[in-house]
């Protein structure tokens, strides 16, 4: 069994059930140095901010599952296909392990479809990562933002029938917000679950750290890029 990291749609065990049968979850895992990037489907890129990480998921998976896994991502070994493999170099209880990702080989930035992020906000519950919607959400806004849709990934949209892009991750719903300070009598407004996400987000200030099952500077010696080339 080797370890797999998944950041995107492989990350919901409900679509590796189907995709990966003998793949077991091992625990979340945020990478430093990197951003999450739609093409359409979910890349990640290299970042030279410290404060950057993407949020994904570490499997055990059997070489059966990575044969079925590259026929999902569409991987060749010639590296012509719509994603390459790339590896991690994780520390996990003294022990040095490679962890396999798969690596788009397209440049262009395209908003994925609301089926597709949906798949992969329940991975992010499924790996307690909840706190962390809120990165999908700045991923999702930097596809509109910087939206290049190269020839590449035009054809694929066409060819998966012209999906509709998604706009957010965040579903609204409503919640109460107290106004007022502590001797004025309190009022009650109702504001987008959205917004208040972003609110909670800002309050909280969440520190982000290593998986539970490695520890802070154990990825790849924690001073050198995660990224291997």
């Amino acid at each position: 069994m080797k370890l797999y990291w998944a950041f995107g749609r492989n990350m919901n065990h409900a679509e590796m059930r189907r995709r990966a049968p003998d793949a077991v979850p091992v625990s979340h895992l945020r990478v430093n140095n990197g951003l999450l990037i739609f093409r359409r489907v979910a890349d990640v890129e290299w970042s030279t901010s410290k404060n950057d990480f993407v949020s994904g998921g570490l499997w055990r998976i059997s070489e059966e599952d990575e044969r079925r896994l590259d026929g999902y991502e569409g991987y060749r070994r010639d590296e012509s296909g719509l994603y390459i493999k790339k590896y991690l170099t994780l520390q996990i209880n003294g022990k040095v392990e490679k962890a396999m990702y798969y690596k788009h080989s397209s440049e262009g930035v395209l908003p994925p479809s609301d089926e597709y992020v949906d798949a992969i906000a329940q991975g992010y519950r499924d790996f307690k990562l909840e706190n962390d919607l809120i990165l999908l959400e700045e991923a999702l806004q930097r596809s509109w933002d910087n939206q290049n849709k190269t020839p590449d990934l035009h054809n694929q949209w066409i060819r998966k029938g012209r999906p509709s892009f998604a706009r957010s991750t965040l579903k609204p719903t409503k919640v109460e917000v107290s106004l007022g300070g502590k001797n004025k009598k309190k009022k009650k407004r109702h504001v987008d679950g959205k917004v208040q996400d972003l609110l909670d987000w800002k309050k909280r200030l969440y520190a982000y750290g290593e998986s539970r099952l490695i520890k802070s500077g154990h990825v790849n010696g924690g001073s050198r890029s995660p990224w291997e080339k």
